[in-house]
């Protein structure tokens, strides 16, 4: 899939090159290129050889600020490949999308079992986008006093698809939210201090790109912890990962508060109001509407990795909406949104509508629990055993989509010792 994403999003590019009119040059992006352009002009100072960022855009002196370190990192690349910077660009952004596609594996196989389950929340990811066409269709309405917009042809954060088609710093935001959060919950499950240390190096990825990512997923792991406690070691690991990136992301705090330079910068930022809500909801529709479904089960079962996302979302609409001191910066929080949304619309769908029609409901008595096709949710890890209270998933403790006992769906046992007796089962099996 990375492969397919990174050919399909190359395409509007080669053309654009192809078909340039003479006298004319194609600049070398689509999306946002007032911004873009500044993305070079960082980019070039790292050419240069600097390892700090300085305001070129004003024949002012500037002082000079360890910030927008991801594109300064580039333009050593490019210096070190003897590649134009233009180049170096859409060759990150390319990479980016086997690097995402990736990092959505690994984490989405840590919320789900199922593979079909899997798959789908996978290719819903890779290339699931928003409704901004119907805002576009009807004309930009002005809705309860707020002019509509076609968000998610603008915030290309918003889906991976987007992301990686457009500006390479938000496909690889969302690859080190990935990866960090699939290693930040696998090291505390198992008290791993490597595993935390991997995690910590993903958050600073994260934190050289956008320095305020990380304390939202910090703030979601930590409430995530509260309400289902690990062992010290899972406390540990949690502690290193997040302290890793803790004192970039304090100097980049105080340069934003103390650099007047980085103030004029930040000052003519466009999008730095909360995002109108309407417009928000058709750039996220798909996704939303899903996501929905998965909320009933996640709140049900109450795993730590439910109890994480459902913190991701929550805490995030409190920073966007809610005052806080992120100001002017609270929009930077939307990195990796699809990644949560995506892993509660499958749950959601695969237990509620995949699970649930008439034809498949009640397998017969003749379906033993070691039935291939009724064993489904359930992995081959825990068909043997009680499933685990502190597990990532949880999706076996559900009764209501599949007893780990019996297999049947809406049974009412009791979660024991399981019993292999045929007559028990098929006891079971009939009365329900």
């Amino acid at each position: 899939m990375g492969l397919v994403l990174a050919v399909v999003t190359a395409i509007p590019y080669v053309y654009a090159y192809l078909v340039q009119p003479s006298g004319h040059v194609f600049i070398g992006f689509f999306y946002l290129g007032d911004d873009a352009n500044t993305y070079l002009a960082k980019m070039r100072q790292g050419w240069e050889g600097s390892w700090a960022w300085q305001n070129r855009y004003t024949t002012e002196p500037s002082s000079t600020a360890y910030l927008f370190m991801f594109w300064i990192v580039l333009g050593h690349i490019a210096a070190l490949t003897n590649l134009p910077l233009i180049v170096v660009f859409h060759l990150a952004r390319i990479a980016a999308a086997f690097a995402l596609m990736a990092g959505a594996w690994l984490s989405i196989s840590h919320f789900i079992q199922d593979r079909s389950a899997r798959l789908f929340a996978f290719f819903f990811c890779a290339l699931g986008l928003g409704m901004g066409y119907v805002i576009q269709a009807f004309g930009h309405p002005v809705i309860f006093g707020n002019q509509t917009d076609t968000l998610d042809w603008r915030m290309p954060e918003l889906t991976a698809f987007y992301s990686v088609l457009a500006l390479p710093h938000f496909a690889w935001s969302g690859v080190f939210a990935a990866f960090g959060v699939a290693l930040t919950l696998k090291a505390i499950e198992r008290g791993s201090l490597t595993l935390g240390l991997l995690a910590g190096l993903a958050w600073l990825g994260q934190a050289s790109i956008h320095p305020q990512m990380p304390i939202l997923m910090g703030g979601a792991v930590g409430l995530a912890l509260l309400l289902r406690p690990a062992p010290p070691r899972g406390w540990i690991a949690a502690a290193l990962a997040f302290a890793i990136p803790a004192p970039y992301i304090l100097y980049s705090y105080l340069a934003f508060v103390g650099n007047p330079e980085v103030q004029r910068w930040t000052f003519h930022s466009k999008n730095a109001l909360p995002p109108e809500s309407i417009s928000l909801f058709f750039a996220l529709a798909p996704q939303l509407l899903l996501a929905v479904t998965g909320i009933p089960g996640a709140l049900r079962r109450r795993t730590r990795a439910d109890l994480f996302l459902l913190a991701w979302i929550v805490l995030l609409a409190a920073i966007l909406y809610l005052p806080n001191p992120a100001g002017d910066l609270r929009r930077r929080f939307l990195d990796g949104l699809y990644l949560p949304l995506v892993v509660l619309g499958a749950r959601g769908l695969y237990e509620s509508v995949f699970l649930f029609p008439m034809w498949r409901s009640r397998p017969s008595a003749a379906r033993s629990w070691s039935s291939p096709r009724w064993r489904w949710p359930i992995s081959r890890s825990t068909r043997s055993r009680p499933p685990s209270t502190t597990g990532s998933t949880g999706w076996a403790r559900s009764r209501r989509v599949g007893c780990w006992r019996c297999q049947a769906w809406a049974c009412t046992c009791r979660p024991t010792a399981r019993t292999r007796s045929t007559s028990a089962t098929t006891t079971r099996l009939s009365t329900t």
